[in-house]
């Protein structure tokens, strides 16, 4: 059931950014971010998809709002239980 709040959260208010990364360019990069006004909000979703997937992503604060992101294997992990 959290994978699918989650998928919801990432529909509305997130984003999948994939490219080629211009210094190595057979490497594509990808990243998953999820953008919220509360950083508690963004700080117990990184704390549950640590739990559930051991995955690592970072917070940072934007302009607006805070912005979690998970990169590279995290964000492949991430997306096959977000997009079953």
């Amino acid at each position: 059931m959290f994978f699918d709040f989650l998928r919801g959260h990432l529909d509305g208010d997130g984003c999948i950014r994939k490219y080629q990364d211009p210094i190595y360019p057979n490497s594509q990069r990808i990243y998953v971010n999820f953008n919220a006004f509360s950083s508690k909000h963004l700080k117990w979703i990184q704390k549950t998809l640590k739990c559930l997937l051991n995955v690592n992503g970072y917070i940072r604060k934007g302009a607006r709002t805070s912005i979690l992101t998970y990169a590279k294997k995290e964000s492949l992990r991430l997306l096959t239980k977000l997009y079953y």
